[in-house]
């Protein structure tokens, strides 16, 4: 997908179901035979919520992988640190005792 596609909607993402929702609503209104109408806006409207649930959900997911990643990468990093610090340890050492420091 698109990136800036992507943040446009989920910068947007309350207002695009309000509008949907309220586009719908207008529809129900324009087409629905009177007897229906009540059970199509409600409906509308519930579709309105899911959009802004479905949402929601997939921006926390997105941000707890990239939670998960960064500790992941934190926790390796930490690893890769120690393992060079170690080298860097030794080879100063080895250096002194070399030159008589």
């Amino acid at each position: 997908m698109n990136s800036r596609f992507h943040r446009f909607i989920h910068e947007n993402y309350i207002w695009l179901a309000i509008i949907v929702t309220v586009c719908t609503i207008i529809l129900v209104l324009f087409i629905a035979k009177d007897d229906r109408r009540q059970d199509y806006i409600i409906t509308s409207i519930a579709g309105g919520g899911g959009l802004i649930y479905f949402f929601q959900k997939q921006k926390l997911e997105e941000c707890k992988l990239f939670g998960d990643y960064f500790f992941r990468f934190n926790q390796e990093y930490l690893k890769q640190t120690e393992k060079l610090d170690r080298v860097f340890e030794k080879t100063k050492n080895g250096n002194r005792s070399r030159h008589g420091g």
